[in-house]
């Protein structure tokens, strides 16, 4: 390997991330429950967010984004949120980015 990629996989693995990672994807899957998710799909922490309806998913896209959460969709499926937070994440953010991500749902439904 590559001295980058070495010294990437010695950190992942000295530092144990991980070893969280089941942990932290069923607390984004808990918090993240609302009327207006259809599924959340994803392995690890690279989840999918399906709204089913391309607009409401950009709209709450936007929002999100304008709250300092950075999330995008995905270019074969435009009606889902991806979300990929780092390995890094810790509890008390992943509330924070949850709670960001219902905020913006409940404002995009008022909006459409």
């Amino acid at each position: 390997f590559p001295v980058t990629i070495q010294a990437c996989l010695e950190t992942i693995y000295s530092e144990k991330l991980m070893n969280d990672i089941k942990h932290k994807s069923q607390l984004i899957r808990s918090f993240l429950v609302h009327p207006a998710i259809k599924t959340i799909k994803g392995k690890g922490l690279m989840l999918s967010v399906d709204f089913g309806d391309t607009d409401l998913n950009m709209k709450i896209i936007q929002i999100c984004v304008k709250n300092g959460l950075i999330v995008d969709w995905f270019l074969f499926n435009s009606h889902s949120m991806r979300i990929a937070p780092p390995l890094i994440i810790n509890d008390e953010e992943i509330k924070i980015a949850c709670n960001i991500i219902l905020k913006a749902i409940d404002e995009a439904i008022i909006v459409t």
